[in-house]
């Protein structure tokens, strides 16, 4: 039997906390392994069972540890032995928590994998949890959807390896395992935490062990992950990328890497969806800062010059303590922007002035920063225009549609600057242009 690992990062509640996955192909073991290593813990994917003790035993220093089994296209008795026995040597290491790692998509031996998890570990219950929003996977109705399409009326169905030919979940997981089956449904998830738990309470007594949890953002994802260990029911959980990055999270791990760079300074004027997704993404980051912009504070000038003065205050405190800040207007990102009460097309002009005002002060009178990102037209020409430069010299392009450039003269000439439209990039954007500019100090 492995030994136990030395004592690992501490949770909210003080214990040591390890995290250990299952998964069942390679390039899932890495998709998920990275939700946890962007948040600053250490991970070491390991390519086979065969020999997993040993590379456990000798890598003490990590965090999380994810075994491959490459069960996907096994029978479902030989998958469900490989996870048990996945399961057993994390276990038998020390390891706290286990995460059964699907695809986003149902392939493979769901059920008997989950359960030969849940044997290893002696599980009470486990929480199948497949959603991933970010790329259009979501659960509701107990039927798991790619793009609004249940998955068995897409492509999927046709797998050569693993064609999948069920989209409701209960249904597909009750002939692949032989534990009770509950749901918890969209509208339960929506009441929040307090309704979760009482709905995981009420399956438990009814005989339910299994429970597949609707979801169609990363809000319902973080719901559900709370209610999940408010409950001390966190052993084991199982789904794709989407609730591994949740996790860590609400069991408070995670860590601050150290910076690169100096901070950056994003300022998004844009109203698009796209970008508030990107914001709310970055901003979970660690060493982030947002800051928000009353929005009815630019109607009128005396209002306009005083939340302009607390704006570029709160920009500064965050920078000085070393974060990168991200200014965006809170009836945007809080979804309860009220009617103007002057005429939107002014509204918005004054807006994109008003943060070109504190992106400009903050470029010129500091502190120092790696550069501006500048999300939507308005605002980046505003920023440009305050700062008096007559153009802008294009250097690369960080992602698709996504330049990099340089003011060119004016005030303060050189200055690094991503600008993005608003509706451009995917939910990591933000967090890429952030990186790329750090990189280049």
């Amino acid at each position: 039997m492995l030994s136990s690992l030395p004592e690992a990062k501490r949770g909210r509640n003080g214990s040591p906390i390890r995290l250990g996955l299952v998964a069942d192909d390679l390039t899932g073991s890495n998709d998920t392994g990275v939700q946890f290593a962007k948040q600053g813990l250490d991970t070491l994917v390991i390519l086979e069972l065969a020999g997993a003790e040993a590379a456990i035993a000798g890598a003490a220093e990590y965090d999380v540890f994810v075994i491959n089994t490459d069960s996907r296209a096994d029978d479902p008795a030989t998958a469900r032995s490989k996870a048990r026995q996945g399961a057993r040597i994390l276990l038998d290491a020390g390891i706290e928590y286990i995460y059964k790692k699907i695809d986003s998509t149902l392939r493979g031996n769901l059920g008997a994998e989950l359960e030969g998890v849940m044997d290893a570990a002696g599980a009470k219950a486990a929480f199948f949890i497949p959603a991933l929003p970010a790329l259009g996977r979501t659960t509701v109705g107990g039927f798991h959807l790619v793009r609004g399409v249940p998955v068995s009326q897409t492509e999927i169905a046709k797998d050569l390896i693993s064609p999948v030919n069920e989209s409701h979940i209960p249904t597909l997981l009750a002939g692949q395992c032989e534990r009770p089956v509950g749901h918890i449904s969209l509208g339960t998830v929506l009441g929040g935490v307090d309704e979760v738990k009482k709905a995981i309470k009420g399956g438990m007594a009814a005989g339910q062990t299994v429970f597949v949890v609707d979801a169609t953002t990363e809000e319902h994802l973080l719901v559900a992950a709370q209610a999940i260990v408010d409950l001390g029911l966190a052993r084991v959980t199982c789904g794709s990328a989407g609730f591994a990055e949740i996790l860590p999270r609400v069991l408070g791990l995670g860590k601050e890497r150290a910076p690169k760079g100096l901070p950056v300074l994003t300022v998004a004027g844009t109203r698009s969806q796209v970008t508030v997704e990107q914001i709310k993404a970055a901003a979970r980051r660690d060493g982030v800062t947002l800051v928000l912009a009353k929005d009815e504070a630019f109607g009128e000038e005396k209002a306009r010059q005083q939340e302009i003065a607390r704006l570029v205050e709160e920009v500064r405190r965050g920078l000085r303590h070393g974060s990168d800040v991200i200014l965006a207007m809170a009836g945007t990102v809080q979804g309860n922007a009220a009617a103007p009460a002057v005429d939107p097309a002014e509204l918005s002009r004054l807006i994109a002035a008003g943060l070109g005002e504190v992106a400009a002060q903050i470029v010129l009178g500091g502190p120092a920063i790696s550069g501006l990102i500048l999300t939507g037209g308005d605002t980046a020409l505003a920023v440009c225009r305050r700062l008096k430069a007559p153009g802008l010299s294009i250097g690369d392009e960080v992602l698709p549609g996504i330049p990099y450039s340089r003011l060119l003269n004016g005030e303060a000439p050189g200055t690094k600057v991503v600008t993005k439209a608003g509706a451009f990039g995917d939910r990591e954007a933000l967090i890429v242009a952030i990186d790329y500019l750090k990189s280049l100090d």
